[in-house]
C-alpha cells in the first residue's frame, strides 16, 4: 500500500474510504459473538457466500442475461492463474465448452490492474475487486464480481452461461458507465 500511495496508483481518498468502511464494519460487528471455529467454512457459510457473490455481480455493458454461445476462452492479467482456473472449472461444471484459444474471450482483471492489463480483443472483461479499470475497457460486455473468490467465480460462470442474470449495481462511480446496464436505478 505504501508503494501504491507513493506512485499515485492508490489515492489518499480511496485509502481513507476503504479504511473507514473496514473500521465501521468492525465497530458494528464488535458486539456480535464470534462464531465457533467449526462454523467457518460450514455448508451454511458457503451457501451465504454463494448468495452474496451472486447478488453482487454487476453488468455495466452488454445484453443482460445473454449466454455466451459456443466455446469460451478464459484469459487473465498476470498473477491471476488460480482464479482463471477456478472460472474454467466453474464454466465446465455448467456445461460450457472451454478451449485454450479460439473461443469467445473472457478476460479477468483485478485490483491494481490498469488499462495496460486489459485485452483489446476480449468479448467480455470482468473486474474482480474494484470496477474502476472497466472505464478503459472496450469489450462489448463488462462485468464486475468485486471478488476473486470461488463463490464469485461460480456466480460469474452462471451469468456467462445464461443460467443467471447480473443483479448488482456498482457501489462506486465508474466514469462513462452506468451503475448497471441490467438493473434500473431506484426512482
Amino acid at each position: 500500500m505504501l508503494k501504491a500511495r507513493r506512485d499515485g496508483t492508490l489515492s489518499r481518498d480511496r485509502l481513507v474510504d476503504a479504511a473507514t468502511r473496514v473500521l465501521t464494519l468492525k465497530y458494528r460487528l464488535a458486539d456480535w459473538p464470534a462464531p465457533a471455529p467449526s462454523a467457518i467454512g460450514s455448508a451454511a457459510h458457503r451457501e451465504a457466500a454463494q448468495r452474496l457473490a451472486a447478488a453482487a455481480i454487476t453488468q455495466f455493458r452488454g445484453v443482460c442475461g445473454q449466454a455466451i454461445r459456443g466455446p469460451i476462452t478464459v484469459t487473465a492479467s498476470a498473477g491471476r492463474d488460480s482464479t482463471r482456473q477456478a472460472l474454467i472449472e466453474e464454466l465446465r461444471a455448467r456445461g460450457a465448452r472451454v478451449v485454450a484459444r479460439g473461443g469467445t474471450k473472457v478476460h479477468l482483471v483485478g485490483y491494481g490492474d490498469s488499462a495496460r492489463d486489459l485485452s483489446d480483443d476480449a468479448a467480455v472483461t470482468v473486474a474482480m475487486d474494484t470496477p474502476h479499470v472497466l472505464a478503459a475497457a472496450t469489450s462489448p460486455t463488462l462485468l464486475a464480481t468485486y471478488s476473486s473468490s470461488r463463490a464469485s467465480m461460480s456466480a460469474l460462470a452462471a451469468v456467462l452461461t445464461g443460467q443467471a442474470t447480473a443483479p448488482g449495481r456498482a457501489p462506486v462511480t465508474v466514469p462513462g458507465l452506468p451503475e448497471s446496464s441490467c438493473v434500473r436505478a431506484p426512482s
